[in-house]
Formats: C-alpha cells, sequence, structure tokens
C-alpha cells in the first residue's frame, strides 16, 4: 500500500504539465463536440395526465388502458405521417415501417408514473413541434378511444333494439290474448290487436293482475331506458384523458448536455492518461531495480 500511494505521488509529480495539458485538450474537444454545430440540441416537453371517461374493459386499470392505447402502432403512424419527422427527429421520410415505428419510439415516450397517472415526454429538434406532439398525441388518442367507444355503443343498441321489438311481440301476444278471453272487461272489444300503443300497455297492467304482462311490461321499460342511454353513448362528444401538468417548449436543450458530457471526457481522458503514465513508471522501476540487483550481484 505503501508503495502504491508514492507511486501515485511520483507519477502525478512528474506528469502534473502533462495531466493538466490532456485536460485543457480535453476540455476544449468536448465543448466543440457538443456545441450545436456539430450535436444537433434536442428539446424535451412533458406532459402528465390521466384517463377519465373511460369503459373498464378488463381486469386491469384504466390507467394502464390508457397506457397500452397511447404506446399502440396505429398512435405512431399517425406521427409519423402528419408531421415533418426529418426536421422534427431527423428521420428519414421514407415508406413507414416497423424501423421507422421503433425509430420514432426512442423520441416519444410514454410511462405510468406510479401514481394514476401517465408521462408523456417528447424529445425533438424543435421546441415548439415537442408540444404540437404531444398535444396531437392526445388528440389521436381521445379520436381512438371515441371511435371504439362508439362502436361499442352501436352493438349494444342494435341488440337492445333486437330485446325491444321480442318485448313487445311478447306483450302484444299477452294483450291480445287476454282480450280474447274477456280477461279486459269494458276496455276494448276488438278481437284481432296488432299492436297496442305503450299508453295502453300501461293502462292494461293497471286494468289486470297480470304477473308474466307485467314482468315483460318491466323488462320493455328497462330496455327503453338502455336504448336512451346507448344513444346518448353514440353522439357523444367528450374528452377521456385530463391534463395534469400542461406540455411547455422548454429554451434550454435537454441533450447535448455539455457539462455531463465535459465531465465524462475529462474523467476518461485523465483516467486512461494516468494508467498509461503508471505503466510507463511501473517499467522504469522494474527496470532500475534489475539494474540495481545486477550492480549489486556485481
Amino acid at each position: 500500500m505503501y508503495f502504491n500511494n508514492v507511486l501515485l505521488v511520483r507519477i502525478f509529480i512528474r506528469t502534473n504539465y502533462k495531466l493538466l495539458f490532456i485536460a485543457i485538450f480535453t476540455a476544449i474537444v468536448s465543448l466543440i463536440a457538443s456545441s450545436k454545430r456539430i450535436t444537433k440540441p434536442l428539446y424535451k416537453s412533458t406532459s402528465i395526465v390521466y384517463p377519465a371517461n373511460i369503459y373498464d374493459y378488463a381486469d386491469e386499470n384504466l390507467c394502464e388502458q390508457m397506457y397500452q392505447t397511447l404506446n399502440s402502432t396505429d398512435l405512431k403512424v399517425r406521427i409519423l405521417k402528419n408531421f415533418l419527422i426529418d426536421t422534427i427527429f431527423g428521420i428519414k421520410p421514407t415508406e413507414i415501417n416497423a424501423e421507422k415505428v421503433n425509430e420514432l419510439a426512442k423520441h416519444i415516450k410514454i410511462g405510468l408514473t406510479g401514481m394514476g397517472t401517465i408521462r408523456i415526454s417528447v424529445l425533438s429538434y424543435q421546441p415548439e413541434s415537442s408540444v404540437a406532439i404531444i398535444d396531437s398525441i392526445l388528440k389521436y388518442f381521445n379520436e381512438k378511444v371515441a371511435l371504439s367507444h362508439r362502436n361499442i355503443a352501436i352493438d349494444a343498441f342494435n341488440l337492445n333494439e333486437l330485446k325491444i321489438r321480442i318485448e313487445k311481440k311478447e306483450i302484444d301476444s299477452i294483450a291480445e290474448s287476454s282480450l280474447k278471453n274477456s280477461l279486459i272487461k269494458g276496455y276494448r272489444k276488438e278481437s284481432n290487436i296488432n299492436l297496442l300503443k305503450s299508453s295502453e300497455y300501461e293502462e292494461i297492467n293497471n286494468k289486470i293482475n297480470d304477473s308474466i304482462l307485467g314482468a315483460h311490461l318491466d323488462i320493455l321499460t328497462d330496455l327503453l331506458v338502455k336504448k336512451n342511454f346507448y344513444t346518448g353513448e353514440i353522439e357523444k362528444t367528450t374528452k377521456y384523458f385530463v391534463v395534469v401538468s400542461e406540455a411547455l417548449p422548454s429554451n434550454s436543450p435537454f441533450w447535448p448536455n455539455r457539462l455531463l458530457i465535459l465531465v465524462i471526457m475529462e474523467l476518461s481522458a485523465l483516467l486512461l492518461a494516468f494508467s498509461y503514465f503508471a505503466f510507463l513508471e511501473k517499467r522504469k522501476l522494474i527496470s532500475e531495480k534489475k539494474i540495481n540487483e545486477t550492480l549489486s550481484q556485481a
């Protein structure tokens, strides 16, 4: 240990001017390498959002559903199609394929915060573009979820309409049978009834004690309520996210971090230089030791 400490001090004393020169030279190189002319600066914008008004499709929570949708390939494809990706991301605007989507993923980071929200970060060569892309991502997300909800509501509406028609036929059949059998007296005497109006259904339900007909009328009422609900879902225009932290353009570049580059290059250069000088000094000491041993033997 004593020998190592002495060796280190000896190396530093003998090479301090060389190390100083290397440090200054490395600093100049790092500043040039991290300049805007050499390394194009990237600007970062971040937004934090959480889901709202989204259907619960599976066991995963709404935040996880939103995360999966935001990371879907079709959203990235729309970004590739609708933005000047060459000037914004430096991605050559050739045909859109999996490689381009993966390359775009390096600039767009979407992740869970662990607190029920989602962080969207975009790195681009233009500060304003980062904000515009985040806004577009949320816009495309909203359109995608709205379309999905609308399709689900349309399917549910059509199925509900089928159930309504079935229930009406059942009610008409029961009411017609009741009239033919004189269960409803003084109400209507016609024996050929094709369809009863809804107001007549209510009057029939009040005049007869027929549990089957009453049950069908209750089912029909529930179906009509659902019909109004599904109609509202189909026509609904709403946002499916809430912005917690709005994306703002950055004045200072996120990368290159000139201080970080300077520190890394300085440490690397000095470590390599010191190791090289230590190797030379070690060889010199071994050579001197051998010469001394030879002289002592002589």
